[in-house]
């Protein structure tokens, strides 16, 4: 059975769903994923541009506010080239992964 590689930008400023992220992403043998990690701020389009991910997961939940300045800022920035970008909150974890398999 052939391996699926993908690399995923996790941007979320709680560690403990970073964690989630990387069990539940490295759990199934039948993909591999380079999980790159970033808090919000303005490192994520810099770290957008050294690694271009083929996914990104935003989470929410943590975030100090509710507007969506950056999912702004990385369509404006990266235009036709922005990757899929799956939001969600940290008790969908396991649905994100399940999305980016799919």
């Amino acid at each position: 059975m052939a391996t699926t590689s993908r690399t995923v930008l996790v941007i979320d400023n709680s560690p403990e769903s970073l964690c989630r992220y990387q069990t539940d992403l490295t759990s199934d043998s039948a993909f591999f994923y380079e999980i790159l990690a970033e808090p919000y701020g303005n490192q994520v389009l810099q770290r957008y541009q050294a690694f271009p991910p083929d996914v990104i997961l935003l989470g929410l939940e943590d975030l100090p506010t509710a507007d969506f300045t950056l999912l702004d800022q990385l369509f404006s920035e990266l235009g036709s080239q922005c990757p899929p970008i799956v939001v969600v909150g940290s008790q969908q974890v396991r649905v994100a992964v399940q999305a980016i398999k799919h």
